[in-house]
């Protein structure tokens, strides 16, 4: 009987499964970028990879570009590295993860390059262009940079922070993004340096397209680290000051942990749970970029537009904008109640 109940609830609730941006698939875990598990993709021709799939129970991450540029630690971890170009402008590399987050506990351990004019971030970056980051401007090596987007909205200047940290950038430091339905918290070293709240003053938009709703991040993201060289821009320090005997510079990663949440906040092993841990994702999805992954990283996120890189431009009007709740939300709010009723029930 409880099996039947199971059958006919997991029917009935994927009917009303809402269409359109892609569903979250989070898997609580350790993702310590081992080299069998991480994809890397072909600088030259990535539209190669068009319409095909990677399968999330072979890789848990992707090389976006620069894959000549990790270097697999035998402690485990990566190190990702910047290298001075032939022309103007240093080759940096970006790192995603193949499956999308809505709502977890994202942690990294790292270090950052201290060398003006480099930019190491740490970001989620959704397909509609909502964002939550910590950035790092290498001129600065006490300080590090977070901020927030919604809706891939250019409104800058206001919803960015700055925090000091104790000891360099360039040592280890674990940065975490926790990201509730409710309220966004960053912290540095387990110590929290700011809070973003949905409902919060801090939530406030002046953008027209952003009128009425609330300046907060709801649309499952992947999770991206980088390495890039912020031409000359003055919020990263101006021009890398590369000598003959520093052709590269490089950080370490030792891992990222995400920790899911179901829609009530409450950590769980996976989210949604009936997402296959081994469905396929499109390739072409891990080709999203920031504001601040364009190769011409003139601003601070804070003064960026959200732009995608040329094979895969990323286009911010295809976020729905409306506050009313859809006809998707609204069956994704009933089908996450009558699972958790369901598994109630089953134990």
């Amino acid at each position: 009987m409880k099996l039947l109940l199971a059958t006919n609830l997991l029917f009935l609730t994927t009917l009303g499964q809402g269409k359109g941006q892609k569903e979250a698939n989070c898997v609580t875990g350790r993702i310590d970028f081992a080299k069998e598990r991480t994809f890397l993709f072909n600088d030259d021709v990535p539209k190669s990879f068009v319409g095909k799939t990677l399968n999330e129970s072979l890789y848990d991450s992707v090389v976006d570009f620069g894959n000549s540029n990790i270097r697999f630690r035998p402690e485990g971890g990566v190190s990702l590295e910047l290298v001075k170009g032939t022309n103007a402008t240093a080759k940096g590399i970006q790192l995603s993860t193949l499956r999308y987050v809505q709502y977890a506990k994202i942690t990294v351990k790292m270090t950052a390059i201290a060398v003006p004019g480099v930019v190491t971030s740490f970001i989620t970056l959704s397909e509609t262009g909502d964002e939550i980051d910590f950035e790092i401007a290498g001129f600065n090596s006490s300080q590090v940079l977070s901020n927030v987007f919604s809706n891939g909205i250019g409104e800058f200047g206001i919803h960015g922070g700055n925090h000091k940290v104790n000891t360099p950038i360039s040592e280890s430091h674990i940065y975490t993004i926790d990201w509730k339905s409710d309220v966004i918290t960053w912290l540095i070293d387990g110590k929290s340096v700011r809070e973003h709240r949905k409902n919060g003053p801090e939530a406030n938009s002046l953008a027209d397209k952003q009128r009425g709703r609330p300046w907060y991040p709801t649309s499952p993201s992947l999770v991206q680290l980088s390495v890039k060289d912020g031409q000359g821009a003055k919020w990263t320090g101006g021009q890398i000051p590369w000598t003959k005997d520093m052709a590269s510079t490089s950080i370490n990663v030792e891992y990222l942990d995400i920790q899911c949440y179901n829609d009530l906040n409450i950590e769980v092993p996976r989210w949604p749970i009936t997402k296959s841990n081994s469905s396929p994702i499109k390739a072409t999805s891990t080709a999203l970029v920031s504001s601040t992954s364009s190769a011409a990283a003139s601003q601070p996120t804070s003064q960026l537009n959200f732009k995608g890189i040329s094979n895969y431009p990323i286009d911010p009007s295809r976020a729905d904008l409306s506050e009313s709740p859809s006809s998707g939300s609204i069956s994704n709010g009933i089908f996450n109640a009558m699972m958790i009723i369901l598994l109630l029930y089953l134990n």
